[in-house]
């Protein structure tokens, strides 16, 4: 059988956007095994479409349009297994419309002891923020990262997760909440090791 000539070098192809494409899925999934997982599937597909490939004028955004879509079927395929049930939240006491703390219910520690201005204090809460978010699940992890970290839209969000705003804003909710619980026990955490409990 006589191999395919299509005119892609699939080394230079993957040399050029492996790396970007790995942020953009680990940013959204959180778990790097899956973002790998992810690309590899991306240029797999790639390959299996190497003529198409040869007649597009963006193999770039040709590339990151098959990873967001594997992106999301991952999160419908998990969303089919999630609970199904919901709490009635009153996401009003905490948050602000723009899903801002309302300045009495920010985790107390938090605002007491960390000075956004002194950058080794930023950076320690920064390092615990990314290991709370890191203790979520999938779903949640990677809608806190869009949202907060990358500043998406909640309507891009809902489309690229597949679901409705409602429930956005239930996992939106959780999730602040269980944030705002790993934080504060970081936080007084590392106070008693600084006063030497």
């Amino acid at each position: 059988m006589q191999e395919k000539k299509s005119g892609v070098d699939f080394d230079l192809l993957v040399d050029e956007y492996s790396d970007m494409l790995y942020g953009f899925a680990l940013s959204r999934i959180g778990n790097e095994a899956l973002a790998k997982d992810l690309v590899q599937e991306t240029f797999i597909k790639a390959f299996k479409n190497e003529e198409k490939l040869a007649e597009l004028k963006s193999v770039k955004s040709w590339l990151f349009t098959v990873l967001k879509n594997l992106i999301i079927d991952h999160y419908r395929s998990v969303s089919g297994r999630m609970e199904r049930h919901t709490e009635e939240l009153d996401y009003k006491t905490f948050f602000d419309e723009k899903g801002m703390w309302h300045g009495d219910k920010m985790p107390s520690d938090w605002r007491a002891t960390y000075d956004i201005n002194k950058e080794e204090e930023f950076l320690k809460l920064q390092e615990i923020l990314q290991h709370c978010i890191g203790s979520l699940k999938d779903r949640p992890a990677a809608i806190i990262r869009m949202k907060y970290l990358e500043d998406e839209e909640s309507e891009e969000i809902c489309k690229t997760m597949g679901i409705s705003s409602s429930n956005y804003w239930v996992i939106v909710h959780r999730a602040k909440l269980k944030l705002r619980s790993c934080i504060e026990s970081l936080v007084s955490g590392e106070n008693r090791k600084e006063d030497g409990l």
